[in-house]
């Protein structure tokens, strides 16, 4: 049966023997959690769209500018210099113009708007960043938790496996019963199990970790194991309201939240904006030419007889002429076609169906709206840290009295060992104190994990960096 289980453990171990030469650190993992994640490349995504939604606002203050063309077939269309039919195309082409002089400032207070909508989805980015980061620093904790419960059964199990082999002599000796020996060789095969149910939790651990990253099984490492002997107590030094305090002005989520009150405020001003007259500039400038127009080329003057006089019968005459006609060059048609306009108007919203007045309205309420998000999410914020703190300190109390009990639980074990070894105690008792180290060592390892990880949260909201170097 040991035997069996030792192959169990081995083919476990099989799976990250190909990431034996990457050792990864929790920044390293942080890193590239951070450059890696979908989310956090949507949130970017995001961010440079109200990059560009900035940019536009500004370039909203621009002159608008629009050209136009066109072409059209003309059948028996009269010639205006001949009078006479014709069969031809004809293109136009015009260029207009506008600009705004005056909306409310409703183009200035866009651009404002627009530069707050885009630092808050700034730090919208850096809040899902501190959240993952948070994710992979809790995880990583948990494999180090999980590998230490690992090296600790399998500690238990050596001791075990040398008490059977102890056992086994004495028994073939003649000095110990068999039925001792069954006791301490059922004892190993519980702690052969402990051993492959920790290893599992450790494997778990490391799954949980590689989908957090989004790791592909040719990308996969073993963590680095710093030494985290000693606790970190600096953050408990603090009080929970001075560690809000620092919090609210560093924290994302709280910025955030505050660029949204003042972004709808200025939606407010918009709306405002738009029950204001309008004073905007036009210009226009028009033009055309047709194909196969023709115009004057020459004239030739002539006397015409009108009639005659009576008496005598002389003849009258008239001045008239005759033409000649080129085709009109459709440069020529342009200059004579040309047409400018300039002007100023004015818009006055009369009545729109009361939309101006509803969307005052409703900009109000989404000031309310929007304060309200600002409160829950210092609310929140004060909640995490208070609730951090708690367990921090519950934790940090759990651990020194788990110290304590561990201290002492092993001077009793050694000492029922040493009873065991010459016989003054029964195997069963003998488990029973083992057991009893066992889960003391256990609690121990929890606490010292539980109080690493709250203390983080705690360094995290006072602005320092994420990190397990605790010395």
């Amino acid at each position: 049966m040991r035997k069996s289980a030792l192959l169990i453990i081995a083919l476990l171990f099989a799976s990250f023997t190909q990431a034996q030469d990457k050792v990864w650190s929790l920044e390293k993992c942080i890193d590239y959690a951070l450059s890696h994640n979908i989310q956090v490349k949507k949130q970017m995504l995001t961010t440079k769209s109200a990059d560009i939604d900035l940019e536009q606002s500004k370039l909203n203050l621009l002159p608008s500018v629009n050209g136009n063309t066109g072409y059209s077939k003309s059948f028996k269309t009269v010639n205006q210099f001949t009078n006479q039919f014709y069969d031809g195309g004809s293109y136009s082409g015009s260029l207009n113009g506008s600009i705004t002089i005056f909306n409310g400032f409703q183009k200035l207070n866009a651009i404002k708007q627009s530069m707050i909508n885009r630092q808050a989805s700034k730090y919208d980015q850096d809040k899902l960043m501190d959240d993952i980061s948070l994710n992979i620093a809790s995880t990583y904790l948990q494999i180090l938790f999980y590998q230490e419960l690992l090296n600790n059964a399998k500690a238990q199990l050596d001791v075990t496996n040398q008490q059977v082999d102890r056992m086994q002599k004495m028994v073939d000796a003649g000095t110990k019963a068999q039925g001792d020996l069954l006791n301490i060789q059922a004892q190993a095969a519980s702690e052969e199990y402990q051993v492959v149910q920790a290893k599992n939790n450790l494997d778990l651990g490391y799954l949980s970790l590689y989908q957090l990253m989004d790791i592909t099984n040719e990308d996969r490492f073993i963590i680095e194991a710093p030494k985290l002997t000693m606790l970190n107590q600096t953050s408990l030094q603090a009080t929970p309201n001075s560690i809000y305090e620092t919090a609210l002005a560093l924290q994302p989520s709280i910025k955030s939240a505050d660029l949204r009150v003042k972004s709808a405020e200025l939606t407010l001003k918009r709306s405002y904006a738009s029950l204001m007259p309008s004073i905007m500039l036009s210009g226009s400038l028009n033009a055309g030419f047709s194909t196969k127009l023709q115009t004057i080329d020459q004239v030739i003057p002539k006397e015409v007889t009108i009639g005659y006089t009576k008496p005598g019968n002389v003849p009258v005459y008239s001045m008239s002429a005759d033409y000649t006609y080129k085709d009109y060059k459709w440069n020529d048609q342009i200059n004579s076609n040309i047409q400018k306009s300039f002007g100023v108007y004015m818009s006055i919203p009369i009545f729109s169906n009361y939309q101006g007045q509803n969307n005052v309205k409703k900009s109000k309420l989404n000031i309310e709206n929007s304060k309200y998000d600002l409160q829950l999410a210092k609310q929140q914020l004060n909640k995490t840290i208070e609730q951090a703190y708690a367990d921090s300190k519950a934790a940090l109390n759990k651990y020194q009295s788990a110290e304590k009990t561990v201290s002492s639980t092993k001077e009793s074990f050694h000492y029922s060992e040493q009873r065991f070894n010459v016989g003054l105690l029964s195997s069963v008792d003998y488990n029973t104190a083992k057991k009893e180290l066992s889960a003391a060592e256990s609690t121990l390892l929890q606490a010292k994990f539980d109080y690493l990880f709250r203390t983080t949260i705690l360094d995290f909201y006072m602005g320092k960096p994420i990190s397990l170097k605790i010395q």
